[in-house]
């Protein structure tokens, strides 16, 4: 199954899309991935941060291309929010791809051999980590509107280091 169609179900699953889409909401959850991404203390720290920036941008262009009912002043004022914020997105995520190969060439260099040599494979499995992760939350929400995760949950950085190195 597509990874994009398992975001856009885990939404759906947790009720997300039929909500209604807000944008404020929205940024806050993606400059909270980057924020994350751009502390990280690894490399699969950081690869996972970036699986969660592209799962929250998933999940935001679903919700805003689900809703329904806007007036025509609405949805033209909504839109240009919602492109300037892709343009913004666009650009953290090519930042942070270029931060990810730059960081892998540096462990190649220094004998870490990784288990693909392009960041393409590593960054769907860690896609496909964080889905898998995510799929363990609940339906719970914060004040916010934003899932919470189960308190047993592990971060899906420790699962990743095991798969992406070569012995």
């Amino acid at each position: 199954m597509n990874l994009n169609h398992l975001i856009v179900k885990w939404n759906q699953e947790r009720g997300l899309l039929n909500k209604g889409f807000d944008p404020a909401l929205e940024l806050k959850m993606l400059s909270e991935e980057a924020n994350e991404f751009y502390n990280a203390y690894s490399f699969e720290h950081r690869l996972c941060e970036y699986a969660d920036f592209k799962f929250v941008k998933a999940g935001t262009i679903a919700k805003n291309h689900a809703q329904v009912g806007l007036s025509t002043t609405m949805f033209e004022n909504h839109r240009d929010r919602f492109i300037q914020m892709m343009e913004w997105s666009e650009e953290v995520e090519a930042n942070m791809v270029s931060l990810l190969i730059s960081e892998m060439d540096e462990m190649e260099r220094n004998g870490i051999t990784l288990s693909s040599k392009a960041l393409q494979p590593l960054a769907d499995l860690a896609l496909a980590t964080v889905i898998a992760n995510n799929n363990l939350k609940g339906k719970n929400k914060n004040a916010d509107g934003k899932v919470i995760k189960a308190e047993n949950q592990k971060s899906p950085e420790y699962i990743l280091k095991e798969l992406i190195y070569d012995d």
